[in-house]
């Protein structure tokens, strides 16, 4: 059986140039008790003690949704 091919990963800077948000925004979408959680934000994996990541393939799963949802009307504020 191949190896799986291995996925890109998105350090925090990364992610943030790429969806074009503060960091702050990003840890309300994850918090579950803000009420800026967006339960649709792909959550993070640890790289190593404290060195966390997103997966690429995710996060742009996640955007292509936010755009299609706002061609939609049905997009949430964020």
């Amino acid at each position: 059986m191949p190896d799986p091919v291995p996925r890109k990963s998105l350090r925090l800077r990364t992610l943030l140039e790429k969806i074009q948000v503060s960091r702050s925004t990003v840890y309300l979408w994850m918090n579950k008790s803000s009420p800026y959680f967006d339960p649709t934000f792909p959550l993070p994996f640890k790289l190593g003690r404290s060195l966390i990541a997103w997966d690429c393939e995710e996060v742009d799963a996640w955007l292509l949704e936010r755009m299609q949802s706002r061609q939609h009307g049905t997009a949430k504020g964020g």
